[in-house]
């Protein structure tokens, strides 16, 4: 069990410092976005905003990967019946409301929508996650 709740501390921490990571990255480039559109214009913050995007994307990765090893952890925990869990908990697990939000935000039309759901996927999932375990406590 001491194995167990290692583990989920592992999962939950890398999680964690993951989602705070993508959030200040797009804090970032939100904020260099802003700056350079009120001191140099639109055509610049735009230039700006999508050159410190396309740097990002290593780390921006290296993010993704951290969580979706946490989600990994979680799913096999919580399937094994290493946690207080029922294995319908899987259900609600982030992984699985993330994957509805991407195939449906795949399925529309390109739009800002489709877009934006996209983009909502990883929160979308972990609030469903979040509700659910406020629901179970």
């Amino acid at each position: 069990m001491k194995k167990t709740k290692c583990s989920l501390e592992y999962a939950f921490g890398l999680c964690s410092i993951g989602w705070l990571a993508l959030h200040i990255l797009v804090s970032v480039n939100v904020l260099v976005f802003v700056q350079a559109e009120k001191n140099g214009g639109r055509e610049l913050a735009v230039a700006l905003s999508g050159s410190l995007g396309s740097a990002g994307m290593a780390v921006l990765f290296c993010i993704f990967f951290l969580v979706a090893v946490s989600f990994v952890m979680l799913f096999i925990n919580i399937l094994r019946q290493k946690t207080c869990l029922k294995r319908s908990a899987v259900l609600f697990s982030p992984i699985v409301p993330m994957m509805v939000i991407f195939i449906a935000a795949q399925l529309l039309p390109q739009s800002p929508f489709s877009y934006g759901l996209y983009t909502f996927c990883m929160n979308g999932g972990m609030l469903v996650w979040f509700v659910y375990l406020l629901k179970k406590s």
